[in-house]
């Protein structure tokens, strides 16, 4: 199997979602002391793979898959279960939620209309976002505050709203790449990542590619910040390292990562775990 998405609830329960093999289709494991233990929460469900998880509050969380028909998933007891909720349409393919407060919040993804969706109460009905969006393909959403955010779209587009989401303006077009995620660590600081690995240091309106620090062709994958100063980065099919920076991004140097297994997503309770 493959992990691709996580979100942590509290100081030690983290749910985490992903793509398994021999006929799982979507997979969501749930664990309670840190991540020591894991119990499975979802297997399939139709989707197939799980993209997204994002949980508002320690007991509301939403969860969904590209390739899952129009399927999105909600659960009420903190990941321990979840369900169905309604589609914008049936042809839509969700691919990452963004939730604001249990109540409102965005779904990214791909229609022949509408890429980005948004609902005010928890997920039982959606409106399309026109202000400004294109239908293309969303790859991820970076907010910082209840109303400020950034939007990257497959191929390299760069969005932002000011506004919750409502309406959006297009403030770059980065060189086509297979984008992966995109975070921001103050109003001003953020990162995209993809076969190349981008920063912007005045909130979107430019970027610069951040030089390499390993060889070869790999896709940058997962990024964290556990404070603003120290992050990392998963490099997929590069068992063997992470990258780091300890200066807010300014520079980045490799790790040993200690395992046989890909590293793809990562998430930091506090500094040192």
């Amino acid at each position: 199997g493959k992990i691709t998405t996580k979100d942590i609830i509290d100081d030690n329960t983290i749910v985490i979602g992903g793509i398994s093999y021999n006929g799982m289709q979507g997979t969501i494991y749930r664990s309670e002391d840190g991540g020591d233990n894991w119990e499975n929460s979802l297997n399939g469900n139709g989707a197939f793979g799980i993209t997204s998880i994002c949980f508002p509050s320690s007991e509301i969380g939403y969860a969904c898959g590209t390739y899952s028909e129009g399927r999105l998933l909600k659960s009420i007891d903190g990941g321990i279960s979840w369900f169905e909720i309604d589609s914008p349409n049936y042809y839509y393919k969700p691919n990452v939620f963004y939730f604001f407060n249990e109540q409102v919040g965005l779904v990214g993804g791909e229609d022949d209309d509408y890429g980005c969706y948004k609902t005010f109460d928890g997920g039982t009905t959606w409106h399309e976002i026109t202000g400004g969006f294109p239908p293309n393909y969303v790859i991820d959403f970076a907010f910082v505050d209840d109303s400020t955010g950034w939007a990257v779209l497959y191929g390299g587009g760069i969005l932002k709203t000011t506004d919750q989401g409502e309406n959006w303006e297009i403030y770059y077009e980065l060189v086509f790449d297979s984008y992966s995620r995109m975070k921001f660590i103050t109003d001003s600081i953020g990162f995209v990542l993809g076969q190349k690995f981008y920063e912007t240091i005045d909130a979107g309106l430019t970027w610069y590619e951040i030089a390499k620090e390993y060889s070869g062709s790999y896709d940058n994958m997962d990024i964290d910040f556990p404070t603003t100063q120290i992050g990392y980065i998963t490099i997929e099919d590069y068992e063997t390292t992470l990258i780091k920076t300890i200066d807010g991004g300014e520079t980045w140097f490799p790790i040993d990562f200690p395992c046989t297994a890909t590293a793809t997503t990562l998430a930091f309770f506090n500094e040192d775990e």
